[in-house]
């Protein structure tokens, strides 16, 4: 999205609907499009901490036991889609690594 090729959103019908999602890209080589299956991608309920690591960043995400999340990341460098699903085993917090391409207990 740029200035020379703005979005184009197209007309729906009354009971259609579509949802964009909008990812700033920063210095990393991902971005964070969010949680599989929520029309709210990303919530301060599930990710309750980014921090910067070494080779990218990671993510501090919460579940519930039994619960299965799945994170969803592009990389900016060969526009390839990574999903990451994290299975909580019990209540916690996992971090999520798009580099590693890890989900695991902090």
């Amino acid at each position: 999205m740029s200035e020379d090729r703005p979005i184009t959103l197209t007309p729906v019908k009354e009971r259609d609907f579509q949802l964009h999602v909008v990812a700033p890209i920063v210095d990393s080589k991902f971005v964070l499009l969010g949680e599989l299956g929520k029309i709210t991608s990303i919530s301060p309920d599930r990710i309750l901490a980014v921090r910067p690591t070494q080779d990218d960043f990671a993510l501090h995400v919460r579940g519930f036991m039994g619960e299965k999340v799945t994170m969803r990341f592009v990389n900016t460098e060969s526009a390839e889609i990574v999903d990451i699903l994290c299975i909580f085993n019990s209540v916690q917090i996992n971090l999520v690594s798009p580099g590693r391409r890890s989900c695991g207990p902090l």
